[in-house]
């Protein structure tokens, strides 16, 4: 994925004179929700339970949301809607079985850190990771818009990893990969200089965490979707955080944008509640600086100036670069790739 200096260029020029988006050049869809969900257990009965309250319902949303930030949970995959089949059929898996060939529809790779890696297909709008351990499914999750995935630590043994789609019921639609975990997780590059606050296992567990971030902030303002991660300083304290960038549209069809730190609430910046709260009209955007080796999460404003959200000091030597990143709701959302700050130098990384 490219960076999105040029492309926000002309975004930020209406942004900045206070021009909402069109209806017209805002109304790319963003992909489907990706909120995981801890795959029920099995009762004695082998039968689930299908009455759920109004205050069930309500917990499991909070649950979800709190277990999609921090990335420990699984998800159970949702038959497309159709009106040719029924919730009763829908429920069971289909009786006939699936062709020799649907197997090799996708096509997974595994390398030695446990990171498989898929193909492109024709169910990529309906296809989920399977995870399974020592016989054991542990983890069903969308796998819409993500090409790659490591498996967290469930342990030793052997890791079993493959695609499911939707086809007359649930169908393996890609070879098996096998390995014996836990997952490595990371391989420093022995050629990178370790630096103090940015070491490799730093990057590694920010990269974890927020590769199971849910896509969607639901219950926000516009409910931004995720674009893309950055392991960063912005507070300057001389430690990386992992900092999430969504991006969306409110319903008033204003441009809305979410900058925050993956892992806790410290650092949590919207430019709808700059309006809201402050009268100020912004755009917000991650800019790095490798002749001062500082990283910002800066707001810009109509008149063109640029201030740390942190400190809410001007950025005197804030230039308007390649090291500039805005994301508006057309951008894609990459759950694959983060951009790693090495002194101020962005660098786009696999996950």
């Amino acid at each position: 994925m490219k960076k999105r200096f040029f492309a926000a260029f002309a975004g930020l020029s209406l942004l900045l004179n206070g021009c909402a988006g069109t209806a017209d050049n805002m109304a790319a869809e963003a992909p489907e929700d990706i909120a995981e969900q801890t795959a029920s257990a099995e009762t004695d009965s082998g039968e689930a339970d299908e009455t759920t309250t109004t205050a069930e319902a309500e917990g499991s949303w909070v649950l979800d949301l709190m277990e999609g930030i921090f990335g420990y949970n699984s998800h159970e995959p949702v038959p497309p809607p159709s009106g040719s089949v029924s919730p009763e059929q829908q429920k069971k898996p289909s009786e006939t079985l699936p062709p020799p060939d649907l197997t090799e529809t996708y096509r997974l790779t595994l390398d030695e850190t446990g990171l498989v890696t898929r193909t492109d297909g024709i169910y990529d709008d309906n296809l989920t990771w399977v995870i399974e351990v020592n016989g054991r499914i542990q983890l069903e999750r969308n796998a819409v818009n993500e090409m790659t995935y490591r498996p967290m630590d469930y342990g030793p043994g052997t890791y079993r990893v493959w695609l499911e789609a939707w086809v007359q019921g649930y169908q393996p639609v890609s070879n098996t990969v096998e390995f014996e975990g836990p997952p490595v997780g990371f391989i420093a590059d022995n050629d990178r200089e370790e630096i103090e606050g940015f070491e490799s296992w730093r990057i590694a567990d920010h990269k974890g965490h927020m590769k199971h971030l849910i896509q969607q902030l639901h219950g926000f303002y516009g409910d931004p979707e995720y674009k893309m991660g950055f392991i960063i300083d912005p507070d300057h304290d001389g430690t990386c955080n992992g900092v999430v960038y969504c991006a969306g549209v409110g319903d008033d069809g204003e441009p809305v944008q979410y900058i925050y730190e993956n892992m806790s609430d410290a650092i949590r910046f919207s430019n709808a509640d700059y309006l809201e709260k402050q009268g100020i009209r912004c755009t917000l955007g991650i800019w790095c600086d490798p002749e001062t080796e500082t990283d910002y999460i800066v707001r810009l404003e109509p008149d063109g100036s640029a201030y740390d959200c942190v400190t809410e000091q001007p950025v005197k030597n804030f230039e308007m670069n390649e090291n500039l990143f805005i994301y508006t709701t057309v951008d894609e959302s990459d759950r694959d790739h983060f951009y790693v700050s090495y002194r101020g130098v962005p660098e786009f990384e696999g996950a």
